[in-house]
């Protein structure tokens, strides 16, 4: 975790919109959706099996963030879910899908959309 992480209880309404979610401590989390803050703002989302060691990669990485929120998923849902919040909220560090004004997720809007179609 980084160094530079605040300590935070106040979930952003953004966030809080898309269900259950938890501020990020030292507790093991199962799988889910993770939420990486930067001035208040959703900077990057991400699923995962393990949460912290995830954060660690990141970190590695260098990625930029000052605060992680959680919310935890069943595992067979991850990508579908990770997918409607990276549309919905739009984070920067996500990146953009090439010749289309969506951001990266695992679905597309319209894979998202017939899915619910054939349900």
């Amino acid at each position: 975790m980084q160094s530079s992480m605040r300590g935070i209880n106040v979930i952003p309404a953004q966030i809080k919109e898309l269900g259950e979610v938890v501020a990020v401590n030292f507790i093991a989390y199962g799988p889910g959706i993770y939420f990486l803050m930067d001035h208040d703002e959703v900077a990057y989302i991400g699923k995962t099996k393990r949460v912290l060691s995830r954060l660690e990669e990141h970190k590695k990485a260098g990625k930029v963030f000052d605060a992680v929120f959680f919310m935890e998923c069943e595992e067979n849902h991850l990508s579908l879910v990770e997918s409607l919040a990276i549309h919905f909220l739009k984070p920067s560090q996500n990146g953009d899908r090439k010749y289309t004004n969506q951001k990266h997720a695992p679905h597309t809007l319209k894979s998202i959309i017939d899915l619910v179609k054939a349900a």
